[in-house]
């Protein structure tokens, strides 16, 4: 039996009662996230209050103002160009400078530069001789006999010493196990050490900073990126999409397949889940939301638009609104022609912006 190790979170106000090793560590991760939770809390719609103060007066003799932005005489050198190829490859490539152009000479290139061949012929030699580099050769480099006992006796070594530490771990640490599904992410997990490691740098810096946000999920919601994506659960063996956990109508098994659509309620360590988890999750974000996140982009309707000015020729496709079905078939809501394009509707019909939405499925 493990011994029990003595306890003194605030989640549970503990006050040192002696607790099993894996309670403790609950405690702990129940700290530290209610560490980080309730400065978010603190932050979210913050607000202060400020009282106006009047502009003093001014008193001559008038202050003289520097100008904000000082201004500036340097003006870059044009990109330098040759009109012989040889001397534009050698000035693409630094080995030839502005001065050397400039150099008095009797004619407008450099003396020699065209009748030399060396290159070429060099090229001519390589490419002959060559011989096409696939993934067996770049990966099976000659081998040095050196090295490879060097590395043959470090590997000998890291086995003897991982060989040693496996005897003498303690059989109630925390592995890490692929398998465990109480286990964060990975990535979710490297993100937030990124965040923790900037927050740390950024308070070292200047300590006057208020605490900042150190998790994936803040982060993303400060930025206005977190999007309203709604995981639905997948059948394992027939891939049939049902609704989430929380609708009224949602199902726990495949009527077709008869197979659990969400993982067990409790761990592989015993605990229970808060939620339902389904085994395949299925990402879906409903149209109108990605409508509206696609029109806040500035300049978008305008391109959304520019069909109407394209200019079209009878009897040539270059899209789909040279069709018949986007000009005479498709109907609004009220009779008349939805993209319709007459010489008074270059904003659309009754200044609307009228989007068509292509649906594919792949068999």
């Amino acid at each position: 039996m493990a011994p029990l190790a003595c306890c003194y979170c605030l989640s549970n106000k503990c006050n040192g009662t002696f607790v099993k090793p894996s309670t403790k560590r609950t405690h702990e991760r129940t700290n530290l996230r209610l560490k980080f939770t309730i400065p978010q809390s603190i932050h979210r719609g913050l607000v202060v209050p400020h009282d106006p103060k009047p502009t003093p007066a001014l008193i001559p003799p008038y202050p003289v103002r520097e100008p904000i932005l000082l201004p500036r005489f340097e003006f870059p050198d044009p990109p330098v160009t040759s009109t012989c190829v040889i001397e534009q490859q050698m000035l693409d490539h630094g080995t030839l400078t502005q001065e050397d152009i400039d150099i008095q000479l009797h004619g407008s290139d450099l003396p020699n530069l065209d009748a030399v061949d060396y290159y070429s012929m060099y090229n001519e030699l390589t490419t002959a001789g060559a011989r096409p580099l696939t993934p067996h050769i770049a990966h099976n480099l000659p081998c040095d006999p050196e090295q490879r006992a060097l590395e043959c006796q470090l590997e000998q070594i890291t086995e003897e010493f991982h060989q040693n530490q496996h005897t003498e771990l303690d059989q109630d640490i925390d592995m890490f196990d692929p398998g465990d599904d109480e286990m964060p992410e990975p990535e979710y997990t490297a993100c937030n050490a990124f965040l923790a490691i900037i927050a740390c740098l950024l308070t070292y810096l200047s300590p006057q900073l208020q605490t900042t946000f150190v998790t994936l999920q803040s982060a993303t919601q400060v930025l206005g990126l977190d999007m309203p994506v709604t995981l639905l659960p997948t059948c394992p063996g027939c891939r049939n999409v049902y609704l989430p956990a929380g609708s009224p109508h949602t199902q726990d098994t495949c009527v077709p397949c008869s197979l659990d659509l969400f993982l067990p309620n409790k761990t592989r360590r015993g605990n229970d889940r808060a939620k339902k988890i389904p085994y395949i999750k299925y990402p879906y974000l409903p149209l109108s939301l990605q409508l509206h996140s696609l029109l806040a982009i500035p300049g978008i309707e305008e391109t959304l638009d520019q069909w109407r000015t394209k200019p079209r020729s009878q009897g040539q496709y270059s899209d789909i609104f040279d069709g018949d079905v986007c000009r005479t078939t498709l109907k609004a809501p009220d009779g008349t022609i939805f993209f319709s394009n007459m010489a008074n509707e270059n904003r659309g019909p009754q200044g609307e912006l009228r989007i068509g939405v292509n649906l594919g499925i792949d068999w």
